[in-house]
């Protein structure tokens, strides 16, 4: 799979359309994001970061596609200076 860097959140979206993902919680999320709040650290990933780790749980997306496609989402949705 190429991911495309120029518009990752499209991407995002047809990758789990086309495979009918769509992200829901399990135990290890939720004993992950207890660990998180018990360390102090904040982490808020939003519905596209949860459907990009569905679609790599599932294996539609490799290890490093899923980072490449993560990081340019993030890039894109950062707040313009």
């Amino acid at each position: 799979m190429s991911i495309l860097l120029e518009n990752p959140l499209q991407q995002i979206q047809e990758l789990a359309s086309k495979h009918g993902v769509t992200y829901q919680p399990g135990p290890n999320d939720e004993l992950a994001a207890t660990f998180t709040r018990l360390t102090g650290d904040e982490v808020h990933m939003d519905e596209n970061e949860f459907l990009i780790l569905e679609l790599r749980r599932r294996g539609h997306l490799t290890p490093l596609e899923a980072l490449k496609l993560q990081a340019a989402y993030l890039h894109q949705s950062r707040p313009k200076p």
